[in-house]
C-alpha cells in the first residue's frame, strides 16, 4: 500500500486499479472492498452490492411501552403505558428500507412516493416478508448464520426511543 496525499491508497482485487483505502466500492467497477460486516460503534454496515446500509446495535433494557406521561397526543389502543423488558441486544437499521435497496433486492418499487433515497412505501407484510427472505439469501455470506428478521412492536418502540439512552423521547 502506497500513501498519496496522505491518503492510503490499495488495489482493487477485481480490477486492479488503484483506489483510496477508505472506499467500499470500486470506483470503476464497482465490486465490494470488505465482504464482511464493518463493526463501528456498534453499527454493522451491509453491502448490496450497488450501496450499503448500516444497522445499529441497540441493547437490551426496560422501558414504559405506550402512551406515556410525556406523550400529548396517542391513540386509545396505545394505552395503559406498560413496562416491557427485552432481554437480547438486537441490531435495527438506521433508517427505514430506502428505495434503492428495495429495487435492488426485489427488482420492484411499489412506492406512491418515489425517489431512491425515500423510505419504501406501499408495502403488504407479505411484500417485507419476502424482501427479508430475499435479502437474507444475497447477503448470508456477510451474516455469519444470521438472518435478518422484522423487529417486534417492542423492539421497534423501543429503538425508536432511544434505547438505554434514551431521555423519554417522543418518537
Amino acid at each position: 500500500m502506497q500513501k498519496i496525499f496522505n491518503h492510503a491508497i490499495m488495489k482493487c482485487n477485481k480490477c486492479g486499479k488503484e483506489i483510496p483505502e477508505e472506499s467500499k466500492y470500486c470506483m470503476y467497477c464497482g465490486e465490494p472492498i470488505a465482504d464482511q460486516l464493518a463493526l463501528e460503534d456498534g453499527a454493522i454496515t451491509i453491502n448490496v452490492g450497488i450501496g450499503s446500509f448500516v444497522m445499529n446495535l441497540v441493547e437490551h433494557g426496560t422501558f414504559e411501552m405506550g402512551a406515556t406521561a410525556e406523550q400529548q397526543q396517542a391513540e386509545s389502543n396505545e394505552s395503559p403505558a406498560h413496562k416491557v423488558t427485552l432481554s437480547h441486544d438486537y441490531y435495527i437499521g438506521q433508517t427505514a428500507v430506502p428505495q434503492w435497496l428495495y429495487r435492488s433486492i426485489t427488482g420492484s418499487n411499489p412506492s406512491k412516493y418515489t425517489g431512491d433515497k425515500r423510505p419504501v412505501d406501499s408495502v403488504s407484510y407479505g411484500d417485507a416478508k419476502d424482501f427479508i427472505n430475499k435479502l437474507n439469501m444475497k447477503v448470508a455470506s456477510q451474516l455469519n448464520g444470521k438472518k435478518f428478521r422484522l423487529p417486534t412492536e417492542a423492539e421497534w418502540e423501543y429503538a425508536a426511543r432511544g434505547g438505554k439512552k434514551s431521555q423519554h423521547t417522543i418518537y
